[in-house]
């Protein structure tokens, strides 16, 4: 579970990075879109880690709205960057 959380987290900063490095205003938005996705990804992961006692519920908390948080980061980047396209 910790592991997949891990390579779920990671993917997010991964795909901003690499979607910056293309040549298309179009590539970069898709690889918002993955990044967006992977930190969708974590909130369910979250959650159950929470319910089998590997994070505390107040820790699972504060990790759910950070989530919150950077998905919507993103989704303000993609809306800017479409205005490019």
């Amino acid at each position: 579970m910790k592991d997949q959380i891990q390579r779920a987290a990671v993917s997010i900063a991964s795909n901003i990075a690499e979607g910056f490095d293309r040549q298309t205003q179009k590539e970069f938005i898709q690889f918002l879109y993955i990044a967006r996705g992977s930190c969708t990804e974590v909130r369910p992961q979250i959650h159950i880690a929470s319910q089998v006692g590997i994070l505390t519920i107040v820790k699972a908390k504060v990790l759910h709205i950070l989530t919150q948080q950077v998905s919507a980061m993103l989704y303000k980047l993609i809306q800017y960057r479409r205005k490019f396209t």
